[in-house]
């Protein structure tokens, strides 16, 4: 009987979910989001303990909104069309497209912007087309985050728990809404004076107040790049986690015309989405390639371990050159070990070009007394309960030179260590 009634439920949730697409994007959706649906809806409907953490975000999100709170899911729902349709999350995870609420008409946007960036424009049936999508794929998170992560306010923070009755974790974060903040507190994100308001005081002081974000760094921020969209903008909020990450760095490089702040990765999952690009324009389809490399990358794999056969021909078969990304992997990895041992974390920004990848990492720690020391083969300074681990063994700075092609290291005692690898793409050079 349990089984049957558990059935009936899924049933209904597929119908319901149905129901809620036709509300949205009409009878005729066109492929890219019924493709998306499909495979959300083969994700989430085959397995009751995803669609219970649905509907308890789901319950969660609307007793929020009852009582004026927020949440923010941490997790795949975070990704989820469909979890967007049931209203469990706020942004809508599509492609950025243009969309008419009158019509259902769907007109994708091919830039690099955020739904804010975009002005309306009258739609042919005589309603209004919005901008609309965040651009999340379902597939970086699919295999990546496992169950949900919800952050709320203190406030909000045990009947949040009571509704999740320990099927997620909850976390109680203050200052939640930076972003609607800075749009709230700002005119038409199309208006030729909006990013001119960004530089007012209070912005400055949403920025200062919300995330700690100092008023000198703020507005040398905006002076030296002059954001033209808040795509650009919310880039602010990676380079102010550590000085070392913005001055003589990512500034000078936008300063000297290397590249432009569009230009930067800031964002985790943008290796993914590369990846996954570069599938798409070749035909490949492997649905867990792009995690595979990007796990193995992230977490030393290829430097500890080296590249499969299998690994470097599917690269090769994308573009890429293995031999490369094994030597990126294998400086970022040496670089990431060298941060976490020694200093109080970091900032890494890694700048993609058609002929070289480059690597600065900046760290906030003690600095190094003696650099042509540190370079020495079998030198450590790391603590004995990092050694046993398996770490500190005096290869981190060496083996950050040797495979890169150009390596430059700057450190200042009492501010920390910066770090710059560059390494040529054609192997021929």
């Amino acid at each position: 009987m349990d089984e049957i009634k558990e059935k009936v439920k899924l049933h209904h949730w597929v119908q319901r979910a149905y129901d809620r697409l036709r509300e949205k994007y009409g009878e005729r959706a066109d492929e890219i989001i019924l493709t998306r649906f499909y495979n959300e809806e083969r994700y989430f409907f085959r397995n009751q303990e995803r669609v219970k953490n649905l509907d308890l975000l789901v319950a969660l999100k609307q007793r929020a909104a009852e009582q004026g709170e927020r949440i923010y899911s941490f997790g795949v729902e975070m990704a989820s069309l469909i979890a967007y349709l049931f209203g469990a999350i706020d942004e809508n995870p599509l492609p950025l497209h243009y969309y008419c609420p009158k019509c259902k008409k769907v007109e994708y946007i091919d830039e690099k912007l955020l739904p804010w960036d975009v002005s309306p424009k009258p739609c042919d049936c005589g309603g209004e087309m919005r901008a609309d999508g965040f651009d999340i794929p379902f597939e970086s998170y699919k295999y990546v985050i496992g169950s949900p992560h919800v952050c709320t306010s203190k406030k909000f923070e045990n009947e949040a728990k009571n509704i999740a009755d320990g099927s997620f974790k909850i976390y109680p974060i203050d200052n939640l809404d930076i972003l609607r903040i800075l749009k709230e507190q700002t005119v038409t994100p199309t208006d030729e004076q909006v990013f001119a308001s960004f530089n007012s005081e209070d912005i400055v002081g949403v920025l200062y107040l919300s995330y700690g974000i100092p008023a000198s760094f703020t507005r040398d921020f905006m002076k030296k790049t002059d954001p033209k969209n808040y795509y650009d903008l919310i880039k602010i909020f990676g380079f102010a986690n550590g000085k070392g990450a913005w001055y003589d760095n990512a500034e000078k490089f936008i300063g000297d015309g290397v590249c432009k702040l569009s230009d930067i990765s800031v964002h985790h999952e943008d290796v993914l989405i590369q990846v996954q690009n570069a599938m798409s324009e070749n035909g490949i389809e492997e649905k867990r390639l792009p995690h595979h490399i990007a796990f193995n990358a992230h977490y030393g794999r290829y430097a500890t371990e080296g590249m499969s056969e299998e690994d470097e021909t599917k690269l090769r078969e994308l573009g890429f050159d293995a031999g490369v990304i094994r030597r990126v992997a294998i400086a970022m990895y040496e670089g990431e070990i060298n941060m976490v041992i020694h200093a109080e974390g970091g900032e890494a920004i890694v700048s993609v070009y058609p002929e070289k990848i480059e690597i600065v990492l900046a760290d906030r720690g003690p600095g190094i007394a003696d650099i042509e020391l540190a370079m020495q083969e079998g030198y450590s300074t790391a603590p004995d309960n990092v050694r046993a681990l398996g770490f500190g063994a005096g290869m981190g700075l060496p083996n950050m030179k040797r495979y890169s092609d150009e390596f430059e290291i700057k450190s200042v005692i009492g501010e920390g260590t910066t770090v710059k690898m560059t390494v040529y793409t054609d192997t021929n050079l």
